[in-house]
This record gives C-alpha cells, structure tokens and sequence, in this order.
C-alpha cells in the first residue's frame, strides 16, 4: 500500500488528490504504472486524468467473479466460480479471452444480468495476459488461486 486516502465515496476528486499526493512524495511512473482496482469508475477516471497513456488497468479479477455470481443462484455458483476461475488460469490473453467469451455465451442463456456484468469491464481483467505479463503477475494478483476467495483483496 503507497498510502491511504480517506473519503466518503471513490469519486474522482479525492482519488486525483491522493494521486498527487503520492507524486510529490516521489511516486514516479513515467515507465508506465500498473493499477490494479475494482470497478469503481471514479477510480478508474482519477487514474486516467492523472496518468494519461502511462497506466494500465487490471479490474480486480476477485471483484468481477463476486459481482457477477450475485446473480446467481446460491447452489450455481461453485460450478461458475471454476468456470471463471479457470479462465483466469490461462496464461495467454487469447486462450483468456476465449473461454471468458465461452462462459459470457452460456450465462446470456441462462441469466442475462450476471451475462451483462461479466461482460462490462471484462477487458481489463486481462491486462496481465494481454501486456504478456502471466508468468510475472498472473499467480500473484488476486484471486487467482482456486477457490480461495482473498480477504485483502485489491
């Protein structure tokens, strides 16, 4: 953890300031900076207006499973948790890519709202596969061992 930032919501606003607070403690990304959040999409703009072009995005793979089995009966879930889990176990973005696009096809068919929040940021829960970066980062972010759910998760 770089630092803590205390606020009533994630909005864009106090994450920009705790941002830029890090910077003038000496926080440098001018090689690019990897940021790993939930779907909070105040965190996510704080980080573009800050960072430009210099950050990649990894959305909690933890987080996505979570939001997406709520949608699921309880007694469904296990089965769709492995199904997510070992989509995120692959360690090329393609294969990745593949079987998420696979398990989003079976979920339209059988509940469209978990089919729909699987879908919605689903890019960025690829961005260790996708930078090529499985083998460095993909066994250690979080969520990625198997059915274990983190509880200090992003």
């Amino acid at each position: 953890m770089l630092g803590p930032a205390q606020a009533t919501t994630e909005n864009a606003r106090s994450i920009k300031e705790m941002l830029r607070d890090l910077i003038k403690r000496g926080l440098s990304f001018e090689e690019g900076i990897l940021c790993i959040i939930d779907g909070s999409k105040g965190l996510h703009k704080a980080i573009d207006e800050i960072s430009g072009d210099r950050a990649e995005i990894q959305r909690c793979q933890w987080h996505k499973r979570r939001n997406v089995l709520s949608y699921l009966p309880g007694d469904d879930q296990k089965t769709w948790r492995r199904k997510l889990q070992r989509a995120y176990q692959e360690t090329t973005y393609e294969a990745a890519k593949e079987r998420l696009t696979n398990v989003h096809a079976e979920l339209q068919q059988i509940n469209r709202t978990a089919a729909r929040s699987l879908q919605e940021g689903l890019e960025a829960t690829l961005t260790p596969c996708r930078l090529g970066l499985f083998d460095e980062l993909g066994k250690s972010l979080p969520g990625r061992q198997l059915y274990r759910e983190p509880h200090g998760r992003c």
